[in-house]
């Protein structure tokens, strides 16, 4: 495994990092920033990205296309669910039960992605460990 290939799985882990932390908002620096579904879908089309550019780069024994078909789908469908339950949540007296649905969506949609990537964190599990 060359160098390229430990960085890209490790921006992958950092993007999926900031997916898992989104439902808890995002501290700047100087101020506290609440869970946003365009942040969040932002991140996991670059995560998408990055796995893609993983399997096409390196076509490693850890990815496959049914791995990679199976992440577009949930970034397809999941993702558009957190998307579309963030716009009701932000609406003029939207009831707080539109909210918990946007952060249900948002954990249940992580959830689907680290299913589909099981194989890929295990590697990076391995790569981190290495790296200690």
């Amino acid at each position: 495994m060359n160098k390229d290939e430990i960085d890209l799985l490790l921006e992958i882990d950092k993007i999926y990092s900031d997916l898992i932390e989104e439902p808890t908002g995002k501290w700047t620096g100087s101020r506290m920033l609440k869970p946003s579904g365009y942040s969040y879908t932002r991140n996991a089309k670059k995560l998408e990205e990055k796995v893609f550019k993983l399997y096409n780069s390196f076509n490693p024994d850890y990815l496959d296309e049914n791995t990679l078909h199976a992440l577009s789908h949930t970034c397809g469908k999941e993702v558009s669910y957190v998307e579309y339950h963030y716009d009701r949540s932000i609406k003029r007296n939207a009831p707080k039960i539109r909210h918990t649905e946007f952060i249900n969506s948002i954990h249940k949609a992580n959830e689907q992605i680290h299913l589909d990537l099981f194989s890929l964190f295990a590697k990076i599990d391995d790569v981190k460990k290495m790296n200690d």
